[in-house]
């Protein structure tokens, strides 16, 4: 994430690595780091298989079955997103 802040003509780009949900991005792979494996957000799954197996569900590779009411922030299983609308 770029942020432009403008001060008169100046203007000042700052780079941000934190991404949504407490992701990281790395910047040489472009992935974002899930503190237990990486999601590619061009093909919007995990480039891992889930360390902790199917008791994360049956798809291993998968992000959450339904993006806008759930979060995997950590990489490994799948919450409600406390500000969603279940």
């Amino acid at each position: 994430m770029k942020l432009v802040v403008s001060s008169g003509s100046a203007h000042t780009q700052i780079q941000q690595n934190q991404m949504y949900q407490g992701q990281y991005l790395d910047r040489e792979t472009r992935l974002h780091y899930n503190t237990f494996r990486y999601y590619d957000p061009d093909i919007g799954r995990f480039t891992q298989l889930d360390p902790i197996g199917l008791i994360g569900g049956y798809s291993l590779y998968q992000y959450v079955p339904n993006s806008l009411n759930l979060l995997d922030s950590l990489g490994l299983s799948c919450s409600y997103n406390s500000k969603s609308n279940r």
